[in-house]
């Protein structure tokens, strides 16, 4: 292989790679931000957290001791919610499906998930988008379904009975 030939591939190489490395770090980037976000919200409410996550422009965090879960969306500006989880009567996961033979693929795909929290004493629900097809943040729907279960199953341990 002579250098021209060498120089061609390491070229071709960096252009294939730096999309990839683009993304990873502006993701990295992104989740340090939201934990940091994260972590003044729990010092200016007296919360801390056993459990944090970061999926695309959402951020959880679950104080077991406190019963209190932080809901952050970053879209634009950082909207928070706070939910006490001696108020949720309730929590389930919610899939809109989009069935089969709509799409390219011959089975059924999620194009809407999300995990509901229903208010004891009203009758209101809250829902957390973990996957919505339209937003250009989303990765794979299987993905957030999984990080959607784990949520679900944290949740329900911390319910007041």
């Amino acid at each position: 292989m002579d250098n021209n030939s060498l120089l061609i591939g390491l070229l071709l190489f960096g252009l294939f790679m730096f999309p990839i490395l683009y993304v990873l770090i502006k993701q990295n980037s992104n989740e340090k931000k939201h934990n940091k976000f994260l972590q003044k919200i729990a010092e200016e409410h007296r919360l801390k957290f056993d459990k944090t996550g970061t999926y695309g422009p959402l951020s959880l965090g679950l104080d077991t001791n406190n019963k209190k879960l932080v809901v952050v969306e970053f879209r634009g500006s950082a909207d928070y919610d706070i939910f006490d989880l001696k108020d949720v009567k309730n929590v389930k996961i919610t899939k809109k499906m989009l069935p089969a033979g709509y799409s390219a693929s011959k089975k059924e795909r999620i194009i809407y998930l999300s995990l509901d929290l229903e208010n004891k004493y009203a009758s209101k629900i809250t829902g957390i988008t973990f996957y919505d097809e339209e937003d250009e943040e989303s990765i794979d729907a299987d993905i957030r379904l999984n990080d959607a279960k784990i949520w679900d199953t944290l949740i329900h341990k911390n319910l007041a009975v």
